[in-house]
């Protein structure tokens, strides 16, 4: 059986954690020994998932704003380097 990718959306309650998680990440290699926290913007109206074809690969995502909270230095990191996977495609752009 073919192994499927398993996608998490603004919508799922482990999102926040995942970002948080792969953003500290992220910080870690960076070698940045700052903490922050991220959740998506629950209250956001116009939250929506989309999806994309990158190379003949389907990617789905969530286009809905981003909150982060934490050290000064890991939230300038986050605008720099983006949040989540995929940013060097454009997914987990902070604006």
């Amino acid at each position: 059986m073919e192994d499927r990718i398993k996608y998490f959306y603004h919508t799922d309650s482990e999102s926040g954690q995942l970002l948080t998680d792969t953003l500290r990440n992220k910080l870690k290699k960076g070698g940045i020994d700052k903490d922050c926290e991220l959740s998506f913007d629950q209250g956001y109206p116009k939250s929506r998932m989309k999806g994309i074809v990158y190379n003949g690969l389907r990617i789905k995502g969530s286009l809905c704003p981003v909150e982060i909270k934490g050290d000064p230095e890991a939230i300038k990191f986050a605008w720099s380097v983006g949040i989540g996977n995929s940013t060097g495609i454009g997914f987990g752009a902070v604006s």
